[in-house]
């Protein structure tokens, strides 16, 4: 008997949201690829029980064709739709990915391994996927949707060097949540032409920006960075402060000794 005319295909439109939703679990399990195209349908349902359920149904298949249709999803406003369309989307992703890589960071530097084990011992690594249909759409997605947050947290799990630019263009997002995110995501990414950019977001009006690109200017090293990380040591903000000071220990460049020992006299002991 074709799928389409099984009683679960014929269940998804059932009046009653119950059997909606149990209607694509059971596709999911089944497992079958002929179900996919009536699940995608399932994911216009008016409920969002029932495009939950179908998000992790669609979830356990290998097809490409799902990652475009999830998309929209990650963008969502509803968070709980959100966190179910990254997991499955990230699930299909792997299956579908042309290969996968390992991105770190030395002295500095940005690598790619090819594998896994010649990433040298004790380096914290990305491992990121080759996808390049997937990374493109995503930074569509990326440049049209309403919520970022869940757009860039499936981005940054991709190798593709488009990402970088657009991560640095989300540091002018109107939002200081999606400004922080992208400092915060910009690791692993991060090319020569970052610092000036994470130089610049240490005058952010938020804080919380401002103690992200200290940070993130310690993690990557960068001699171009021990000046502007001076001068914020001077901060308003406790915390950015506190991050500053922390990053120059990470720079270990001498002229920031004697600023540092300045510190010891900080009023806040988390600076001190």
């Amino acid at each position: 008997m074709c799928i389409r005319d099984s009683l679960f295909i014929t269940s998804l439109r059932d009046p009653s949201t119950g059997v909606r939703a149990n209607a694509v679990r059971a596709l999911g399990e089944i497992g079958d690829d002929r179900a996919i195209e009536p699940l995608i349908e399932a994911l216009n349902d008016t409920h969002s029980n029932v495009q939950i359920k179908t998000l992790e149904a669609l979830g356990k298949f290998k097809d490409q064709r799902i990652l475009g249709e999830i998309i929209p999803f990650l963008g969502s406003k509803d968070q709980q739709l959100r966190n179910v369309a990254e997991k499955s989307f990230i699930a299909v992703a792997k299956r579908t990915a042309q290969a996968r890589v390992y991105v770190y960071r030395k002295d500095g530097v940005r690598y790619i391994a090819e594998r896994r084990n010649q990433v040298p011992k004790g380096i914290n690594y990305s491992e990121l996927m080759i996808h390049p249909d997937t990374a493109a759409k995503l930074i569509h997605a990326l440049n049209t949707c309403d919520v970022k947050t869940g757009i860039l947290e499936v981005l940054v799990k991709f190798e593709d060097d488009r990402i970088e630019p657009h991560l640095i263009n989300l540091l002018e997002d109107a939002a200081p949540q999606v400004r922080t995110r992208a400092i915060s995501r910009l690791y692993h990414f991060a090319q020569e032409t970052t610092v000036p950019h994470l130089i610049e977001a240490l005058k952010d009006k938020d804080n919380g920006v401002r103690k992200e690109a200290a940070r993130m200017l310690g993690h990557l090293q960068d001699k171009r960075a021990v000046q502007p990380l001076l001068e914020s040591l001077n901060d308003t903000n406790v915390r950015v402060r506190e991050a500053s000071a922390t990053a120059l220990g990470q720079l270990g460049d001498k002229k920031a000794m004697n600023p540092l020992i300045e510190r010891l006299n900080d009023s806040n002991d988390m600076v001190r």
